[in-house]
């Protein structure tokens, strides 16, 4: 037992005596077993107690808005890494091939690194401690990835309100999706990727399912269509006369 764990079970210990003594002072009756002492149930207390005092303190809205933060940096600098990876995997095909060492850039400046020290300051350094703050911090990675590609569609989009609506409920949809894949399989980014693809995808199918389309006329339809186009002919007086040929002059 250590010494920390000592001083606790004091504390402990003067706060249980202080407790019976008011309770007899008003009256009362000491709990059962009050008079022996669990030092195993003490040390428990006080290693419960420590661990709660130094973990570190977050909550749902602190995780959600570090996952947008963390978004928009991923987006913002998805063009430089995606360079750097492939000029990353044309060095280690020349390591390969030649015997060469050249190094792997990483951190390159104007990658989701540089957006991300940006905006440190907004993003939490602290893990979600529960499983609704892991889906929270993931659901805003992928509202934040979509925040400007989607704000620059809405400008020129015929229905810009449903066209928000299918974008939340595609990245909201992809997040869920994503976040359960590491649930069950943490680690796995093979599992993460197809189950956030799906999940992005399902809204949109979904919206297409529900929506009707365009319906074939049908023969009463077609009929119609072409009397009402003879009546037109018809009204309008237009005659077409046969032109005469070289032969009939």
């Amino acid at each position: 037992m250590t010494h920390e764990e000592q001083m606790q079970i004091l504390l402990i210990e003067q706060r249980r005596r202080l407790l019976i003594a008011r309770q007899r002072a008003a009256g009362g009756t000491a709990a059962p077993g009050s008079q022996g002492i669990d030092y195993d149930a003490l040390a428990r207390e006080a290693r419960e107690a420590r661990m709660a005092e130094s973990q570190p303190q977050t909550n749902m809205v602190e995780q959600s808005m570090s996952g947008v933060n963390e978004g928009i940096a991923g987006l913002l600098g998805a063009p430089v890494d995606l360079m750097t990876g492939a000029m990353n995997l044309g060095a280690r095909g020349i390591n390969a091939i030649a015997g060469t060492d050249i190094q792997p850039i990483t951190d390159p400046a104007g990658g989701s690194g540089t957006f991300r020290d940006f905006l440190a300051p907004t993003i939490s350094e602290v893990d979600p401690q529960t499983t609704a703050q892991r889906y929270g911090r993931r659901i805003g990675q992928e509202l934040g990835a979509t925040a400007i590609p989607g704000g620059a569609m809405m400008r020129g989009a015929a229905a810009p309100m449903a066209l928000a609506g299918t974008n939340l409920a595609s990245a909201f949809g992809a997040g869920v999706a994503g976040q359960t894949s590491q649930e069950i399989a943490p680690g796995n980014t093979t599992a993460d990727l197809i189950a956030s693809m799906i999940g992005g995808l399902s809204p949109v199918a979904a919206g297409r399912a529900i929506r009707p389309g365009p319906q074939a006329p049908s023969m009463n339809d077609l009929r119609t269509r072409q009397g009402a186009a003879y009546d037109a002919v018809d009204t309008s007086q237009a005659r077409a006369y046969p032109q005469p040929t070289a032969q009939g002059l």
